[in-house]
């Protein structure tokens, strides 16, 4: 599988959530080394983040919602260079369009050193109404997974408005609360966040959580343009999806889906175990819902 290292974009309007998701991401018990780029010096800053011994890169003369940002590409071919950072969280300005950013980082000059792996929105369901429509729309329309924080806050039908927002949008989005217990896991993909038992095995991620991770393990080889239909049209309570197959015509694939983004590619280095490792991630999920959505691809006779 591709060494490019993920890279997680956490966007929000202006007072939205996003340095207190940031702060929660990084003080997980997750074991990740992660590298960190923020735009607003004084507004999340190193003491507010409390990276403590993460890596840290902070673009404080820069804007890392610009398209031709020097700053941002040099900073995360640092990162990459480093051979150490397992992921990177970008935090552009609260009035930032994440496109651009997305666009960012697919230049050529990142080709092979990182990957888009998803786009967070956090939105404050108080004052959404209030915030900058063109911006607040971008942002939400750009989004895989959308965080509706201060829900202590709101009330329910408070909450139901800011959703119905949000869905009008963009339907395609997974949406959380912020106080979810799998939601490090399903944000940064961390193993030791996930607590998924041997492959093959599927177990609730807490107590009062219907998050579950199921893991499929063997010999199979799959019929990559059946794969790719089945990613395309995973159901919406299906949030994370990630693996490496053996191909039916011969060499190896990987793919990785968060939200409503899903990437394959093709062709990628045999892995030393040699076989086929397929995760996924999702509400309610069992490996008998699994295995059946699996099925169209499988050619264990291949």
């Amino acid at each position: 599988m591709t060494d490019a290292i993920p890279v997680t974009l956490v966007t929000g309007f202006l007072g939205a959530g996003k340095t207190t998701l940031l702060r929660r991401l990084i003080r997980a018990p997750h074991g990740l080394r992660i590298g960190l780029i923020l735009n607003e010096f004084g507004q999340a800053g190193i003491d507010a983040v409390e990276t403590r011994d993460q890596a840290f890169v902070e673009l404080a003369e820069g804007c890392a919602c610009c398209l031709r940002n020097d700053d941002l590409v040099q900073a995360l071919s640092e990162m990459s260079a480093r051979g150490d950072i397992d992921r990177v969280l970008v935090e552009p300005s609260g009035l930032a369009d994440p496109l651009p950013l997305a666009w960012t980082l697919q230049k050529p000059e990142l080709a092979g050193k990182v990957r888009l792996d998803s786009v967070v929105a956090v939105i404050d369901p108080l004052h959404h109404a209030e915030a900058g429509r063109e911006e607040w729309e971008s942002q939400v329309r750009a989004a895989d997974v959308v965080i509706i924080g201060k829900q202590d806050l709101a009330s329910r039908q408070i909450l139901t408005e800011a959703e119905e927002a949000v869905r009008s949008i963009n339907r395609a989005a997974r949406i959380l609360p912020p106080d979810e217990e799998a939601l490090v896991a399903l944000l940064l993909d961390a193993p030791a966040a996930t607590q998924i038992g041997p492959l093959g095995v599927d177990r609730p991620h807490a107590r009062h959580s219907d998050f579950r991770a199921v893991s499929v393990e063997d010999d199979t080889r799959y019929e990559l343009s059946a794969l790719e239909d089945l990613l395309e049209l995973l159901p919406a309570d299906l949030f994370r999806a990630k693996g490496v197959v053996a191909r039916a015509d011969g060499g190896w694939a990987s793919f990785h889906v968060v939200g409503g983004r899903a990437e394959v590619e093709p062709q990628v280095t045999p892995p030393p175990h040699g076989q086929s490792r397929l995760a996924f991630f999702g509400r309610g999920l069992n490996r008998d819902r699994v295995m059946s959505l699996l099925a169209p691809a499988r050619r264990e006779d291949a």
